[in-house]
């Protein structure tokens, strides 16, 4: 004896109108549902990500202008100190040796003021630099180093000829010049910079980066699956008596 195989994918078998479940003969049975693949939650905004801002490049120039004029001011001072020229007695007295902070003769103090001028304004305007505060500033600073440089180096040439038409030069004023011209050369750098960054910051500004929109899902919502329908059993159809046949009439 062969068993005839019944499912819901057998052909003949009777289905209920909702296609949920199948009759077996003896009741009806729920068809299995294939199981539904948890949908990806989005947010429902989109989230944009852009390329990260662009690293503020190293101002090379405008460090190497400050440490040129840092670097001046302690030539400066140096050469205050340092004796820039001797001078004979025409008397037949001692040979004097004279520098900024030590004159060596009546009223050389008067000749201070001018150089130590020259070392605190040129510090400021070196440390304003190196900070770089905003363009103003440091084309304000700039400015300031090459006027120091310049009028520090004509001071000292003046020292230096003094000291060579009568008298002996000496170190000093070599050393003061040479502070004098890195004082001007770190104005210079200064200035240099600053126009030099202007393309730069121009370049940026006319191609901003493109940003990217992107949507982002959600953490993930576990999906609870769908409730499954009370298993109803219709009642079985009633048994249709046949209707009594009618005896013919005579």
């Amino acid at each position: 004896m062969s068993s005839q195989q019944t499912g819901p994918g057998s052909p003949g078998v009777q289905l209920s109108p909702d296609g949920y479940y199948w009759w077996d003969g003896t009741r009806w049975v729920p068809v299995a549902q294939p199981a539904q693949p948890p949908q990806p939650a989005y947010l429902p905004y989109p989230v944009t990500f852009g390329p990260p801002p662009p690293r503020r490049p190293v101002p090379w120039l405008r460090i190497i202008a400050g440490a040129s004029a840092v670097v001046g001011v302690i030539a400066t001072l140096v050469a205050c100190i340092v004796p820039y020229g001797t001078f004979p007695d025409p008397n037949g007295g001692p040979t004097t040796t004279s520098s900024i902070f030590s004159g060596g003769f009546t009223g050389a103090g008067w000749d201070i003021a001018e150089p130590v001028f020259a070392i605190l304004a040129g510090i400021a305007a070196a440390i304003l630099v190196l900070v770089g505060i905003n363009r103003t500033v440091q084309a304000l600073s700039a400015g300031a180093l090459i006027a120091v440089g310049a009028q520090t180096a004509t001071m000292w040439a003046a020292y230096y000829g003094l000291a060579g038409t009568d008298g002996s030069p000496e170190a000093g004023g070599v050393i003061g010049v040479v502070g004098a011209v890195l004082m001007f050369v770190g104005g210079l750098l200064a200035l240099a910079a600053l126009f030099s960054a202007r393309p730069a910051a121009e370049a940026a500004t006319a191609a901003p980066p493109m940003a990217t929109t992107t949507a982002v899902p959600a953490a993930a919502t576990p999906t609870l699956p769908a409730p499954t329908p009370a298993v109803v059993e219709p009642e079985e159809p009633a048994a249709i008596e046949p209707a009594p046949a009618t005896e013919p009439a005579p």
